[in-house]
């Protein structure tokens, strides 16, 4: 079955040759996240106990990064982007001076957080993405220049990205055992714009041994 026509999905096995490259250049990349992520326990890992990935045996971990939803700028909770300016602003409370506006936010803490080898293999799996988005849907998908310049190149800078073609906007990682059902999540609210309306899905397995 042809799963992009049927479907509007297309799938790319571990012997696919993209993949092969990517575990070539990233080595030990996957085993340096999923240890990071099991062993934090501070608040940069998020929704260690949310219900849709909730797990028996403890392993669901959940952390996130990239262009929020928008917030007034003295929120301290969010990094709000200028959009004019082209800089972000840390307020530090709601009486610190700065203009009182909604902006789109950015939150990188808990990608900065990780191990480097993590970061490098996380790069090259934004890159590889965007090499899929090309190859099946062509010059339509993300096409939106200014939206580019104004999230996904803001957030690949403040990742220390600048030179990466990665145009992503949200970063999504999910941690959790083989018999947790993955819920579907679709932000529409977004995804109404012609273009935006893919994803890109990366997942392995590994073997947990209780010690």
């Amino acid at each position: 079955m042809d799963l992009t026509k049927e479907w509007g999905f297309s799938v790319w096995f571990p012997n696919h040759l993209s993949i092969r490259r990517l575990k070539y250049a990233t080595v030990g990349g996957e085993d340096a996240l999923l240890h990071y992520v099991l062993q934090n326990k501070t608040k940069l890992v998020v929704d260690m106990k949310r219900n849709s990935v909730a797990s028996t045996t403890g392993l669901s971990r959940r952390i996130r990064w990239g262009t929020g939803q928008n917030q007034p700028e003295w929120n301290a909770k969010y990094r709000c982007y200028d959009l004019d300016a082209g800089t972000l602003h840390k307020a530090k409370d709601e009486n610190d001076a700065g203009r009182r506006v909604n902006c789109p936010t950015i939150n990188t803490d808990s990608f900065w957080s990780m191990p480097l080898r993590a970061r490098r293999f996380l790069k090259e799996v934004a890159k590889l993405g965007k090499r899929m988005l090309d190859q099946y849907h062509g010059p339509k998908a993300m096409r939106d220049q200014e939206r580019n310049r104004i999230f996904s190149h803001c957030l690949c800078k403040e990742l220390g990205w600048w030179k990466t073609h990665a145009p992503f906007e949200y970063y999504d990682i999910q941690i959790m055992s083989s018999g947790v059902r993955l819920h579907r999540h679709m932000d529409y609210k977004n995804d109404s714009r012609d273009g935006y309306d893919q994803t890109v899905v990366y997942s392995f397995f590994s073997h947990l041994v209780e010690c």
